[in-house]
């Protein structure tokens, strides 16, 4: 039997193929995993991919995509699936040629039968017996990726091209996934994997397979309910007195209830950033389970428990503690402490932290790290136009730090810095865009013209700050396929910018509470919102943390 499991990204799937291939063993039944844990059994099925979703290909047509995807799967099928046909009674795939069919089809520039033609080509008449489609919204499933990079962090020029087109691309994915299964649905299982726990997921699964070989077991009962949400109708702002307390201890209840059922991840996400009594129990019951999202938990916290806190993780997760330090760490004596402390254990990170820094004592870090981390020393400049800070650039650029180089050129708009854009342009276009944040030069804005409808995502991630009427329009245009529109506006207080949060809103709630910026978020108009937001997703603990956090604000100033 072969089986292949399909979802967007941080739907669960391999999670879940895991888990059901560990329980078909159990049973007795053998399983081979063609992607054990995401990593494909080909070398050369590999670098095909790592050169598919390179970001440095912005030119890269839809075909083109399309091609190198179905060339990884066609090596995937030939040299791997085929073969364990054979050997094993199921073979599992986590991803197949529906995940290169589903991407091309929701950036909507290649047509059906196009697509399907050349998928089956490859698949040369291999089709899988069951598609396990796990299907989450594309708010959990962000909320899962960002988990997962915060326990594993990737390198800053570590991103790929699907990052380019924004977080709107995987809603459009879970349509065509959502379409595919619906015309299908012999072939196709749908699994709600934002509900339930994997294991009940998995049960249903298994005896699915088993049912198939002719093995059946008695059919778990299905989840009635979700077993991770919250009451919908408790984190609700009724205007009434009292009602911000009511709100909060819902809010801190719906956390409570995620670590008992089992997903503590998920609650030390929703208090990220929040210092309460409630949150730090948390922190304090899971830091030991769970180091890595307590430590990036902490950030910006500057409080002496924070600090505290640190210190403890520094030897455990030295990279989480690093990226955890905020804007009180600049200047903080203790700060500079915990860096130094973690220098030789994620260099790269401290070198991170410096930006736009321009003190002695940050000079004299980047001297510590300039060997071991030349590229993100050279990222730490941004905005720094002294000649200490070009001497750093001309020696350590020649090291091919590109990515470091460029974005450490963030608010540099004299001609130095564009003949460096220009020179490294063509090798490294991503990252030029990233370092044009704080430039409004003509040729600054023939860049994003230009750049675009190729990468979005990167071009509204520069406009954080900018008002012009061309910056507007942009983040307008594009809007509904990323989010990097409203959090380019954060802490902008102008009538543009909230008429852009109410259009908005229904489509990203968290991240047009989020783009109100704590300043903004404790005064009338940004109350106003907030609590809208609250109120039309009753449900949503993104929306409640943004608005938890703005209480947490204005008690402060109190």
């Amino acid at each position: 039997m072969f089986i292949v499991f399909e979802g967007i990204d941080g739907s669960g799937k391999t999670t879940l193929a895991g888990k059901v291939a560990e329980a078909l063993g159990s049973a007795g039944v053998s399983v081979y995993e063609a992607r054990p844990k995401g990593a494909l059994r080909s070398r050369l099925a590999s670098e095909i991919r790592e050169l598919a979703r390179d970001p440095r290909g912005l030119d890269m047509s839809a075909r083109t995509e399309l091609m190198l995807f179905l060339a990884r799967d066609a090596q995937m099928i030939d040299t791997v699936i085929r073969g364990a046909l054979h050997r094993a009674d199921v073979v599992f795939a986590d991803r197949y040629l529906y995940s290169a069919m589903t991407l091309c089809l929701a950036r909507g520039e290649l047509a059906l039968k196009d697509v399907r033609a050349a998928a089956e080509i490859v698949a040369s008449g291999l089709w899988p017996d069951l598609v396990v489609y796990c299907d989450v919204d594309i708010f959990t499933s962000n909320a899962r990726k960002r988990i997962e990079r915060m326990e594993h962090p990737r390198p800053p020029w570590d991103f790929g091209r699907k990052g380019l087109a924004g977080l709107g691309l995987r809603r459009a994915m879970r349509e065509v996934y959502l379409e595919l299964a619906q015309a299908d649905p012999a072939r196709w299982f749908v699994v709600d994997n934002s509900k339930g726990t994997v294991e009940e997921n998995a049960s249903l699964i298994v005896h699915r397979v088993l049912a198939s070989l002719g093995r059946a077991t008695p059919l778990p009962c299905r989840p009635t309910a979700p077993t991770s949400a919250a009451p919908r109708t408790a984190l609700r702002f009724s205007g009434d007195p009292g009602s911000e307390d009511e709100t909060r201890r819902a809010f801190y209840d719906a956390l409570s209830n995620l670590a008992l059922r089992g997903q503590p991840r998920l609650a030390l996400y929703h208090c990220r950033s929040l210092d309460s009594q409630e949150a730090w129990t948390l922190r304090d019951n899971f830091k030991d389970e769970h180091p890595a999202l307590v430590a990036l938990g902490l950030l910006p916290l500057g409080q002496d428990r924070a600090v505290a806190m640190r210190h403890a993780l520094a030897d455990i997760v030295p990279q989480q503690v690093a990226r955890s330090l905020g804007a009180w760490s600049d200047a903080d004596p203790r700060g500079f402490e915990l860096r130094r402390k973690l220098a030789s254990k994620a260099p790269d990170d401290v070198a991170m932290t410096l930006s736009r820094i321009d003190s002695g004592e940050a000079w004299d870090l980047r001297k510590q790290l300039e060997d071991e981390a030349p590229g993100a020393v050279l990222a730490s400049l941004k905005t720094l136009g002294s000649p200490r800070a070009w001497e750093w650039r001309q020696r350590l650029g020649k090291k091919k730090n590109d990515w470091g180089l460029l974005e450490g050129l963030a608010g540099l708009d004299d001609e130095r810095a564009w003949n460096m854009r220009r020179k490294f342009f063509e090798r490294a276009a991503p990252f030029v865009i990233l370092g044009l944040q704080g430039c409004e030069s003509e040729e600054a804005w023939q860049l994003r013209r230009e750049l675009f409808p190729l990468a979005p995502k990167l071009v509204l991630s520069s406009l954080s700050g900018s008002s012009s009427d061309e910056a507007w329009k942009m983040r307008q245009e594009a809007g509904k396929m990323c989010r990097e529109a409203l959090t380019s506006i954060k802490n902008d207080a102008s009538e543009r910018a909230f008429e852009l949060r109410q259009a908005l809103a229904p489509i990203w709630p968290c991240f047009a509470a989020q783009s109100l910026g704590l300043e903004l978020s404790v005064e009338k108009a940004g109350d106003a919102f907030l609590r809208s937001l609250v109120n039309d997703n009753p449900g949503d603990l993104e929306v409640a943390h943004y608005y938890i956090k703005a209480l947490q604000a204005r008690a402060g100033r109190a």
